[in-house]
């Protein structure tokens, strides 16, 4: 089993996680990190383990004296790591549908420099100023690099911005860096 906690109980010589079942027949249940047994499955858990009764609490609670208690999440958050009601400082851990996280809050849209992806905003390439699908599936550049097939490719070393590389005489160049 991968996940184990810290109160591993032991059954015929044989150490696995969990199995209150084969100590105490009235109370097979267990939530995990919790020394506890159960006598039947306790509220807002979810199985980690049907066979062996192990459970987690379930997304939006966290184990707190052997329960599963709710953490008041913000209302975008699935689940989180403490109670919030900022909108700047949501402290969430997943979003609901429709919401991305960045940095611990659920967004509606990703900021520049990060695009959509499962649940998430990823970063785009340091050379992408805009990303779309994937990190290097660049939409604009940064400064110092131009866009070739939704690619960001590095002007020439003396031109702050330009079309598309080249020497620093080119006209690609449309503005030149500060010692030119």
């Amino acid at each position: 089993m991968d996940t184990c906690d810290l109160s591993i109980y032991t059954s015929n010589e044989k150490k696995e996680c969990g199995l209150c079942k084969d100590i105490n027949q009235e109370k097979p249940y267990k939530i995990i990190n919790s020394t506890n047994c159960f006598q039947s499955q306790p509220n807002n858990t979810v199985y980690i383990n049907e066979q062996l009764k192990l459970l987690r609490c379930s997304n939006g609670y966290k184990l707190e004296n052997g329960e599963c208690i709710s953490m008041n999440c913000y209302s975008t958050c699935d689940s989180c790591s403490g109670s919030s009601t900022n909108e700047t400082d949501q402290k969430c851990l997943s979003c609901k549908d429709d919401y991305f996280l960045y940095e611990g809050n659920c967004l509606k849209d990703c900021p520049s420099g990060y695009f959509k992806s499962s649940g998430k905003c990823e970063k785009c390439d340091s050379s992408c100023k805009n990303c779309n699908r994937k990190a290097d599936n660049c939409v604009s550049c940064n400064i110092g690099f131009y866009l070739n097939n939704l690619k960001c490719l590095t002007c020439h070393k003396d031109c702050k911005t330009c079309l598309k590389g080249g020497n620093d005489n080119d006209e690609n160049c449309q503005s030149c860096n500060n010692n030119y």
